[in-house]
């Protein structure tokens, strides 16, 4: 396994300086490519949201489209984009419900390549809803006047979850969602301390493996894009190559894992992003390379619906173009 750069940024949310001071080194003067690399930093929460980067690090790919990249985890997805604003990195991996509140917000954000997926399989997706078997909870009709952990307001989980139950015909208003860590969901739910909570992997195998249930994926539609990767408009007005770059390789990285998910399960567990005894039986994350703009306009149009946001934003001015 090659060597990866991966560094910790502690980022003020609230920076919206745009000094931007992005693509420190390499190929000025000429045209970026594997033997005349430019140095870039992409901005991701730990878990499936880097491993995107990390694996395609390892494999080379990023080289291969004269990308020097370097991951810079972030405490939490609500820092990236305003950390990507201020000019301290380069690109940020985030959810795509950031990307359209910003956008609907005024902010000169632009998605530039696609990111973590939910599978066309509700039942193989890295992020269910557990519930206890004696619980009487079998769907999200169910869990009127019950409490639902999700993993932070404002979020895509809550977002789906608002769009799911009101679907099943339950006033969303009439379940309590409480923020919970995904390291802890699984004891909080066992000590009876809420009723249902969207667990994400390695801790939905765990979850599973003590007796809990799955009644469905956390995502509100199969298949839809959850992630994606941003820029400024003034970093790719300024830096079009490397955007371009940037596009492709996380094109290539995410074609590359649908190809041969093994190796890329392999990859995770010698990189130490998954236990090693449960690295068989757990769901991988899905990608997607390219913005999706069909499920895009989708969750816009359920941020609208729920009140997150008071029109949807031009779409087609959101994501890049070269």
């Amino acid at each position: 396994m090659k060597a990866m750069k991966l560094t910790s940024a502690v980022l003020v949310a609230g920076t919206l300086s745009l000094a931007l001071a992005g693509c420190s080194g390499g190929a000025a003067g000429g045209e970026i490519s594997a033997e005349n690399p430019v140095e870039v930093s992409v901005g991701s929460t730990a878990g499936g949201a880097s491993a995107i980067f990390l694996y395609g690090i390892d494999q080379g790919i990023f080289a291969e489209e004269g990308l020097d990249l370097t991951v810079e985890v972030q405490q939490s997805g609500g820092a990236t984009l305003p950390a990507v604003m201020g000019g301290h990195i380069d690109f940020g991996a985030s959810a795509l419900t950031s990307i359209i509140q910003a956008r609907a917000e005024g902010l000169p954000i632009l998605a530039v390549a696609g990111g973590t997926g939910a599978s066309e399989d509700p039942m193989t997706d890295i992020s269910q809803v557990l519930v206890d078997p004696a619980s009487g909870i079998e769907s999200l009709a169910d869990l009127e006047g019950k409490t639902l952990a999700i993993n932070g307001l404002n979020t895509i989980s809550q977002l789906s979850m608002v769009k799911g139950i009101s679907d099943a015909g339950v006033d969303p208003d009439d379940v309590e969602m409480v923020e919970v860590g995904f390291p802890d969901m699984v004891a909080t739910l066992q000590q009876g301390e809420i009723d249902a909570a969207t667990v994400q992997e390695p801790f939905l195998t765990q979850g599973l493996d003590a007796g809990l249930v799955s009644i469905g994926s956390s995502y509100f539609e199969p298949g839809m894009a959850i992630g994606g990767v941003s820029t400024s408009e003034k970093f790719a007005a300024e830096h079009p190559e490397v955007v371009t770059a940037m596009k492709e390789a996380v094109s290539r990285t995410a074609k590359a894992i649908a190809d041969d998910p093994e190796s890329f399960r392999e990859f995770q567990v010698e990189a130490e992003m998954i236990p090693a005894e449960l690295a068989d039986r757990l769901n991988l994350t899905s990608y997607r390379g390219e913005v999706d703009l069909e499920t895009v306009q989708a969750a816009a149009d359920v941020m609208v619906e729920f009140g997150w946001i008071d029109e949807v934003p031009d779409l087609d001015a959101l994501v890049w173009k070269p």
